[in-house]
């Protein structure tokens, strides 16, 4: 970044933007605009009489209406340069011809009438074609940085154009000026080709004719376009008074002397411009940064108003009279005109454009000619002090329009994130009408098992009464899934009194499958004789969940037979002690008091049993619960128990909540479970979790606080604790950008990528205070916005952040989401030894094992300490350190731990310094970092971060094969998958053959959607593979969303075609 750049605060990629559009603006204003109305007014009042001043306001807006007509159905068929160029060229040619017509007939009323009005005209095309395709080019958040700047050629040009015009009008006859306006309408077209290729939504011709003009409903459709036009309307009728208050006493002042005239408006352009500089280089930009677009649009207004006073107090003097034009000068073209078209950015492009050229051409023109109109009637008799009162009053309702335009600015930035997303969160889910009943009974009559079943889900959402018919047919069909599905539909509505049904469910207790038997034993309401002797029966069942399902019935209806039994069962060590511990507590004959001696071992069957028996109410083994989330197999019982009991005694959840001796991660799923429970304690014990040290524990709690709000009725958080809040993680984003700064390279980046995920973790969670402070900012939107492809989300997203937050927060949060925070610089070692000592195990191990990647010879004593961590990664990180640092220097602690056999086996990396690998020879095992490397390496893991593939290394275990060696049947329940480390391996398909190489994966559709092998796969050569269970994949993918999430994109876009 160069230092122009860095000084004016510009992005990567803005400055050659913004530079060819400050020549664009340098040309359109100084040589179109500025030189054409100078000269225009110049030629005409030096050589017409006062009564033909109305003239030159009434006839422009006339033509302007016509013009822009065109214009608007043109600009909804071509795209925005190819516009620029055609008005470009007509321009020049009617300027030429204009030039050689002065030279026949000079004092001509027609000719300098139809003079004024070309030029008038040409000037609103050439800035409204500036700002449309300024708007083309930037975003909402690159706007408010580059649109100041960009207006500095307007500035510019009242200095550069309005000495050169004054110095040369004694010498040069006005009518040859208009010379400059053709080379400055070249210098148009050419910055227009320059840029063309880079703007943000290519607007090619087959795009653009499907768009049409606005109508006058168009534009009331969209909130803020009728504000946009009232300011509008407003600065014409406010600029054109001022103007004609500037040409009364121009005429009074200099009466036919044409030369003065121009001298005099070419000092008046420079003074002006002078002034404009000022403000341009030293408070635009930081007024519409600091205060945003309010303040910007308050300011033209206000110095209207002052000089118009100006005119009052001093009876019309020309110097108070060409305030409220200097104001217009200075103003208008740099902050204003900056202000204003930052309001059009968050309008749709197919619309933007249309509806600038309808605002500007079709409604602004009536009101400027009926304004003439009434300059034509009162007379040129009529003093500039009159026309002061009504500008003050007019002052008034601009800036209240320029208040509401700033709400209404922030609020069409949020809606413009929120049309760009399909949000169903909020549509509630109507099951009754005729057309979705009509799609249930289709889906009942389909071939597809698994609709049928969703079908009859829907069915019991909407109450299973009105389709008593379908269900029992359904509970003879021939998919055992559905007859399951059927029975609980039928017991759930509670129809098992009508004697169909109970039919239905004894006829089902003979069914084939021991799922759906056990389903009529579960769905039989009271018990009649005839059904006692059916469920004693069932007792006999070869499948033992029906057994015990039928004695719980039993049992609850007040059988002691069938009681006894399951008490008996219950104090048998065999197998079937869950089933019977299942029972007993389902069928109520168990208290909570008694369930407790059941968590004391690790059966785990037999634990599950006591999870889903485990009553809301009573005492509760919260310790035994939270230790039990984190055995995998009990982990979603664990949960729904802890869910069940915490609905009654939140309090206790909390403690545990903030129980420092349980693992982050699983605090985490703490705090989320404790945010779906409807109590009244939660929402007040959220906000305390969200203030803890650890990020993951406050993550969690904050996006709970958000899913809160969604789904109950929550107090609105005080402005103090989301100030907190946010400052937390701002301030802990900045350390971690800080972090990665001054670490540079140096490494293989596993380090640096935690950081910038811990950043980016951070930033999120800023986002989320962000929506708890302020309902514009939603978190999903935003995050979507920012996380994208589309530069004009994005630049919106941005942009509504920085209008809607506080300075002292926004100053810090946009440079980091902008990645435009200031680069520093700093000691390497330091951080190391700073996250060496972390709390965070993934950023210890990383920096532990960077100390020796980096040879940081003098933290050897961090690394000697770390080889005795608690945390195995950590211990392995430090046996890397150890071995890379050893050309350097010797760790004592090594070698008294190699001595020690205990920590030699539980550390297998140890064996690299008992047996060094050979050259060229395979090291095992593989460390968990090497896992990682290789693992990232394979097209299935390729999006997941260095940390994510560590906990995917946690499952994976090695396996060896020799060639020839079959490791998969078609046909088998595909139970793991498995990549390929070495060798090369056979997969035998039904219709062709072919090969699988290092990096390749084999058999992950079978595990993921759990179906069976579909070919047979054999080892072609030796072969080192990493195998990875079906099991132990759900359960990470069930506590890693993350990493879930990544995996199914890469399956998407590999097995799902694309479209088109």
């Amino acid at each position: 970044m160069t230092f122009l750049s860095r000084w004016l605060r510009l992005q990567p990629g803005e400055g050659s933007r913004a530079g060819w559009m400050v020549l664009y603006s340098l040309a359109a204003v100084g040589g179109v605009i500025i030189t054409g109305s100078l000269v225009g007014r110049a030629l005409f009042l030096s050589a017409l009489p006062a009564e033909a001043i109305p003239y030159k306001y009434l006839l422009p807006p006339l033509v302007l209406i016509v013009v822009s007509a065109l214009y608007a159905r043109l600009a909804a068929r071509w795209s925005r340069p190819r516009l620029i160029y055609i008005v470009c060229v007509l321009s020049a040619v009617g300027i030429l011809s204009t030039r050689w017509l002065l030279s026949v007939e000079s004092h001509s009323f027609t000719l300098l009438c139809g003079l004024y009005v070309f030029i008038d005209v040409i000037s609103a095309l050439v800035i409204l074609q500036f700002w449309t395709f300024a708007g083309d080019l930037f975003t909402a958040r690159e706007a408010r940085r580059v649109f100041p700047l960009i207006t500095a050629g307007s500035t510019l040009s009242n200095l550069v154009f309005g000495l050169g015009l004054s110095a040369v009008a004694s010498s040069v006859d006005p009518g040859d000026l208009l010379l400059i306006m053709v080379g400055s309408l070249v210098v148009i077209a050419g910055v227009t080709v320059r840029l063309a290729p880079e703007t943000i939504s290519a607007s090619t011709d087959n795009e653009s004719r499907q768009s049409r003009p606005p109508s006058r409903i168009d534009l009331r459709t969209h909130p803020l376009l009728p504000t946009i036009a009232g300011l509008v309307l407003l600065v014409t009728i406010i600029s054109n008074i001022a103007d004609y208050q500037l040409d009364l006493a121009l005429q009074r002042h200099y009466g036919d002397d044409g030369r003065g005239m121009l001298a005099f408006l070419g000092s008046f352009r420079f003074w002006s411009g002078l002034g404009a500089c000022a403000l341009q280089f030293l408070v635009a930009r930081r007024l519409l940064e600091r205060f945003g677009v309010g303040a910007g649009l308050l300011l033209l207004p206000v110095a209207i108003a002052g000089g118009s006073m100006a005119i009052l107090l001093t009876g019309g003097a020309l110097w108070a009279v060409s305030v409220p034009r200097g104001s217009d000068v200075v103003l208008k073209y740099t902050i204003h005109d900056a202000s204003l078209n930052l309001l059009f950015l968050p309008i749709p492009d197919s619309l933007r454009a249309s509806a600038k050229a309808w605002i500007d051409g079709i409604l602004r023109p009536p009101v400027a000619a009926a304004l003439a109109l009434m300059f034509l009637w009162v007379g040129p008799e009529t003093t500039p002090q009159a026309w002061a009162i009504p500008v003050l009053v007019l002052v008034m309702v601009w800036m209240w329009l320029g208040r509401r335009a700033a709400r209404l600015y922030v609020e069409s930035l949020a809606r413009s994130l929120q049309l760009r997303r399909l949000d169903l969160t909020n549509v509630p889910l109507r099951l009754t009408d005729t057309s979705t009943i009509s799609v249930i009974r289709k889906a009942l009559d389909t071939d597809d098992t698994l609709k049928v079943t969703q079908a009859i889900g829907w069915i019991e959402q909407m109450g299973a009464d009105a389709w008593t018919d379908e269900l029992t047919v359904l509970a003879r069909h021939a998919d055992a899934g559905v007859r399951r599905a059927a029975l609980h539909a039928l017991a759930d509505a509670d129809l098992v009194q009508d004697e169909q049904v109970t039919q239905t469910l004894r006829r089902a207790l003979q069914d084939q499958d021991a799922a759906v038997r056990r389903a009529a034993v579960d769905g039989l309401g009271e018990l009649t004789d005839v059904l006692i002797g059916d469920l004693r029966q069932a007792t006999q069942d070869t499948a033992a969940q029906v057994r015990y399902s039928a004695l719980q019935a039993l049992a609850r209806h007040g059988d002691t037979d069938a009681l006894q039994q399951l008490e008996l069962r219950l104090h048998d060590a065999g197998p079937e002690r869950p089933l019977a511990l299942a029972a007993l507590a389902g069928g109520g004959h168990l208290t909570g008091t008694q369930l407790q001696q059941w968590f004391e071992g690790d059966d785990i069957p037999l634990l599950q049993a006591a999870l889903e028996a485990l009553p809301a109410q009573g005492p509760t083994p919260w310790k035994r619960l939270a230790q039990l989330l984190l055995v995998p197999e009990l982990r979603g019982h664990a949960r729904d128990a802890l869910r069940r009991c915490a609905q009654h005694a939140p309090d206790e959840l909390v403690a545990l909540c903030h129980d420092a001796n349980l693992p982050a991660r699983h605090r985490a799923q703490l705090v989320r479970l404790f945010g779906e429970i409807d109590h009244d304690h939660v929402f007040a014990a959220l906000l305390e979790l969200a203030m803890t040290p650890h990020n993951r524990v406050r993550g969690a709690a904050v996006s709970a606080l958000l899913n809160r709000r969604r789904h109950f009725r929550v107090e609105p958080i005080d402005s103090d604790t989301v100030d907190t809040g946010l400052t937390t993680e701002i301030g802990a984003a900045e350390v971690r950008h800080s972090q990665v700064q001054q670490l540079g390279e140096g490494d293989d980046g596993l380090l640096i990528e935690a950081l910038e995920q811990r950043r980016s973790q951070s930033l999120d969670r800023a986002l989320m205070w962000c929506d708890l402070g302020h309902e514009q900012l939603a978190h999903r939107r935003l995050t979507d916005s920012l996380r994208g492809n589309d530069r004009r989300r994005r630049g919106a997203a941005l942009e509504l952040l920085d209008e809607v937050l506080e300075h002292d927060h926004a100053s810090r949060l946009l440079p980091l989401l902008e990645d435009g925070h200031p680069s520093l610089q700093g000691d390497a070692a330091a951080v190391l030894q700073d996250l060496a000592t972390s709390q965070d195990t993934w950023l210890r191990a990383g920096a532990i094992r960077a100390i020796g990647q980096r040879q940081q010879q003098q933290l050897t004593p961090l690394v000697e300490v770390a080889l005795r961590d608690e945390e195995p990664r950590v211990r392995e990180a430090a046996i890397e350190a150890v071995i890379l640092l050893s050309p350097l220097t010797s760790v004592a602690a090594m070698d008294d731990l190699l001595a020690d056999a205990d920590y030699v086996e539980q550390n297998p990396l140890c064996q690299r310094f008992s047996a060094p690998t050979p050259a060229g020879a395979r090291a095992m095992p593989l460390s968990t970092f090497e896992k990682v490397f290789f693992l990232r390496s394979v097209e299935l893991f390729s999006p997941l971060t260095g940390e994510e593939i560590a906990a995917l290394a946690e499952i994976v275990e090695e396996r060896e094969l020799a060639a020839g060696e079959k490791f998969i049947t078609r046909g088998d329940e595909g139970d793991c998958l498995w990549v390929v480390v070495e060798g090369q391996a056979r997969v035998d398909l039904i219709t062709q053959e072919r090969h699988v190489g290092p990096r390749e994966v084999i058999g992950e559709l079978a595990i993921i959607a759990h179906r069976p092998r579909s070919a047979d796969c054999f080892a072609d050569t030796a072969m080192l593979l990493l195998h990875i269970d079906q099991v132990a994949f759900w359960e990470l993918l069930e506590t890693r969303q993350e990493i879930a999430m990544q995996i199914m994109k890469v399956l998407v876009e590999r097995y799902v075609p694309a479209e088109g």
